[in-house]
């Protein structure tokens, strides 16, 4: 909680994926062979790679670099080049290196159902993944360089397998993934479908439509392309023994491909390589989505799931320009650190680290469990506090308390969650929960039904609420059986309330976000150090803080087909969230008077009144306690 601070880059430079890795830069000057750290530091070496006006090309870890003059010149070398240029023509495959120690364990884990390989922008995730479905569903020679130099594991080649590449769009298809396949893929395999045959009859893939688009090999196996824009058909209609996600799919369509998947002879095989990052448009992405939720687990959707991360270091310089990584690197990291900007930090953290950035697709995603979470210390007497109830049958019923200190700020001190309880059961766990008990004070008659119910108060322990918030829906919602108003049913119970705001999301998220979002100015209410809410979470909310780091964004469609899709807060496990909604909009605020304890907390709060109080807590009936 620290002010942010960026160390230079050449501090903040991680080589240990490559440790180990020796690069081979051939030229002018004969051969050299040096690490990646070796290279950095020979600035003449590096000015030759950059050089664009020389004569380039890099095949697996061998990097060639000629003056045009010198090959003019030098006709053997000239030929030996353009042999070695026909070679990775004919199989490029065969020449791919892998760009540091997590990328070769991505390409070499067969035993695992999900294998994920995270990492930033531009590290050739993709090109990894495709790779990786490559070397799983063709014939491939152990002797090749990817094999026999860059230590890849060779898979033996059995049979024609069946494979289904995903991707969000089909332009991202067109655009990246099948240029890719075929950049990738020996030509031999290719057959009719290369870019460079010759012969008569060659063949594209037509990805118009996306249904019928399949790239056949010679070898018998298969690959289809298919976008989450399809709908869920596609990805049921057929058996895929190997999946290749580009970037994070949807769900559904990994449920449906899944179940498909399984029945063949490996039970299936998924790859996904991501930046994990929120996609513009996808609420499914990012932090606190459901393939985040894999990368949490080791077991989930009964399937096996390995994990890896590469690093933006790990890319050599003739692939990613270091020149660039200093510009990325300012952009995500040194300049949300002078302006104190924490959100863009933390999504300069997927974007350059392909960290899990925690709030990155949330909803609240100034969310910041080292800023929010704090232990929890016992609420001065006179703090004003609330409470709010969503209410929840078949799906869970919810409650916080809350206190809001002189200076303003929030403190979520408890949460309560439950499913499946009736009513009468709600109401008398919540006022326990709240330290209080409740006394019968007569009977109610529903004149609808002649039924007659025990009527209870709460009385309060020495908690008592300024107001207690309801669930807006359910306020004027009717019980099937008793006819009667649901809010009503509570009161009868002993749990008075008020009935909470009912507007749309445009409206209470902005709110919402006020109270969470860190003001660099602003000291920490526990370390005093800048940078801190104006909300703050008891790390004994458990429930609170898992749901607040899940609550994501989904689509919802406009009345006018002609508009876009919007997107609203996922309502999947959102009942917590919604009870802060209720809260905030009813505008909590401190209704006491300061004190002079309050001064271990703030400084410079003003006059202190310490005659005996409780708060400025003033019920509306003497009866009823509201």
């Amino acid at each position: 909680m620290a002010r942010m601070y960026a160390p230079p880059i050449e501090e903040a430079r991680d080589l240990a994926n490559l440790r180990g890795i020796i690069f081979t830069f051939v030229g002018e000057w004969g051969r050299l062979d040096i690490t990646y750290k070796e290279y950095l530091a020979h600035e003449k070496l590096r000015a030759c790679i950059n050089d664009q006006t020389r004569y380039r090309m890099f095949v697996g870890r061998t990097i060639f670099s000629y003056s045009m003059n010198f090959l003019k010149s030098n006709s053997v070398v000239r030929e030996q080049l353009k042999a070695l240029e026909h070679e990775k023509i004919e199989n490029p495959l065969r020449f791919f290196a892998p760009s540091g120690d997590q990328s070769l364990q991505f390409l070499n884990n067969t035993t695992d159902d999900i294998v994920i390989l995270t990492a930033c922008n531009r590290f050739g995730k993709t090109q990894n993944g495709v790779v990786k479905l490559l070397i799983n569903t063709t014939p491939c020679d152990p002797s090749w360089e990817i094999f026999s130099k860059y230590n890849v594991t060779h898979i033996p080649f059995l049979s024609g397998r069946k494979a289904g590449i995903s991707s969000y769009e089909m332009s991202s298809h067109s655009a990246t993934i099948l240029p890719m396949m075929l950049d990738w893929c020996p030509l031999e395999q290719l057959g009719k479908y290369a870019k460079n045959y010759k012969g008569k009859g060659g063949k594209t893939v037509s990805l118009r439509t996306g249904i019928s688009a399949i790239l056949p090999l010679t070898c018998g196996s298969e690959y289809k392309f298919l976008a989450c824009s399809q709908g869920q058909g596609p990805y049921e209609s057929d058996v895929r023994e190997f999946w290749l996600w580009d970037e994070q799919g949807e769900e559904a369509k990994f449920d449906g491909a899944d179940e498909r998947a399984r029945t063949t002879l490996s039970g299936g095989r998924h790859y996904m390589p991501m930046t994990p990052h929120k996609v513009e448009g996808r609420p499914d992405t990012g932090g606190g989505s459901w393939i985040s939720k894999l990368w949490e687990s080791d077991v989930a959707k009964g399937r096996s799931i390995a994990k890896y991360k590469g690093n933006v270091w790990d890319v050599p310089d003739w692939i990613y320009p270091e020149s660039s990584k200093v510009k990325a690197y300012a952009k995500w990291v040194e300049e949300p650190a002078a302006q104190q900007n924490d959100k863009v930090r933390r999504e300069g953290l997927s974007r350059f680290f392909g960290d899990w950035h925690e709030s990155s697709g949330l909803v609240i995603d100034e969310w910041d469990s080292s800023k929010h979470v704090i232990e929890p210390f016992d609420i001065p007497k006179h703090w004003t506090w609330y409470r709010g109830v969503d209410h929840g049958i078949t799906h869970p019923a919810a409650a916080l308390q809350c206190a809001v200190s002189p200076a303003g700020d929030m403190f979520i001190c408890k949460d309560w969650l439950r499913v499946g309880l009736v009513v009468s059961q709600i109401v008398k766990e919540i006022i326990e929960w709240s330290g209080n008990s409740r006394k019968k004070i007569g009977t109610y008659m529903n004149p609808k039904t002649d039924m007659s119910y025990d009527k209870y108060l709460e009385t309060f322990h020495g908690r008592k609420f300024q107001w207690t918030v309801f669930d807006p829906r359910a306020w004027s919602a009717k019980q099937n059986e008793s006819g009667m108003l649901l809010h009503k049913i509570y009161e009868v119970h002993g749990l008075k309330m008020k009935k909470g705001s009912g507007k749309p999301c445009e409206h209470y998220i902005p709110l919402m976000k006020e109270w969470f979002v860190i003001d660099p100015e602003k000291p920490h209410f526990v370390t005093g150090e800048l940078g801190a809410p104006r909300i703050y979470v008891f790390n004994t909310c458990g429930d609170f803080i898992r749901t607040i780091k899940r609550w994501v964004w989904s689509s919802r469609k406009t009345r006018s087909e002609s508009a876009r899709d919007k997107e609203s807060p996922t309502k999947i496990d959102d009942d917590l969230m919604d009870v802060l909604k209720y809260i905030i909009q009813a505008n909590p605020k401190f209704r006491g008077n300061v004190q002079q304890a309050d001064s271990e907390y703030y400084d410079g709060l003003g006059d202190y009144d310490d005659e005996e109080q409780e708060s400025s807590f003033k019920p509306l009936n003497s009866i009823t306690g509201y």
